[in-house]
């Protein structure tokens, strides 16, 4: 008890009178039980494990049960290193392309962007930054500038296909003739013919292919068979093709 009341981190006593302070006799009118013992929650220890505590974690797992320091979580890979990898393929990644990140990308303007490279040819760089950088196209420039770079979402010059007009009926009463929004083009085209020079020469080609094939017989063939026994019976008459009967 009497080394424990020692555990003060009072800076004020000469050390050497607080060693030997336990050796001292108790003054009078004094007993152990009535000296009040100060106690240090923390006191100055020395660490008896190794200077480096540095715990390592695999690249691999996704999960921490500890709370990690900064030197502990960035530190380089220990391990060895193949010399043979180049410079792209000693970078890291996730996939076998490369390294994928989630990014925050607006629905809406993704399906803009497709849509117009879809229906016009065109769409505006996501690596290129417009603000700084400004608008980079891809895809058909001399279309991008003579439409301004609208979107399907803006309203936009007509092309020539688009004024085309549709059969309509909308009719439903009209069982036989109902069309709805399946009417076809009035100009469409569905079944396409070859014109007199393009006959032709179809069938200049098809006389040379003609020409160029085998000749084969239309006649069937026979079926023939070669027996490798003497006799094609057996002993009761039977052919070996008879069916069983038992």
């Amino acid at each position: 008890m009497l080394q424990i009341q020692q555990y003060s981190d009072s800076g004020d006593s000469d050390p050497d009178e607080n060693q030997t302070a336990h050796l001292k006799p108790l003054e009078s009118g004094k007993s152990i039980s009535t000296i009040s013992l100060a106690v240090c929650a923390a006191p100055d220890v020395t660490p008896t494990g190794p200077s480096d505590s540095l715990q390592f974690v695999d690249i691999t797992t996704k999960e921490l049960t500890r709370n990690l320091k900064y030197e502990e979580l960035f530190a380089p890979e220990v391990g060895p290193e193949n010399p043979f990898l180049t410079q792209q393929q000693r970078a890291k990644k996730n996939m076998l392309a490369g390294f994928v990140e989630q990014a925050h990308i607006s629905e809406f303007q993704f399906e803009n962007q497709r849509r117009t490279f879809s229906s016009y040819g065109y769409a505006l760089d996501p690596t290129v930054d417009c603000e700084s950088e400004g608008k980079t196209v891809v895809g058909a420039t001399l279309a991008a500038a003579d439409s301004a770079m609208k979107t399907v979402f803006e309203a936009s010059t007509k092309r020539p296909l688009d004024k085309r007009k549709r059969n309509k009926n909308d009719d439903p009463s009209d069982i036989e003739g109902f069309l709805g929004p399946w009417g076809c083009y009035e100009d469409e085209k569905r079944v396409m013919k070859p014109n007199e020079a393009e006959a032709e020469e179809l069938e200049e080609y098809l006389a040379k292919k003609q020409k160029r094939g085998k000749q084969t017989d239309d006649k069937p063939l026979e079926e023939k068979t070669v027996l490798h026994i003497k006799d094609s019976v057996d002993y009761q008459g039977r052919s070996f093709l008879h069916v069983p009967q038992d």
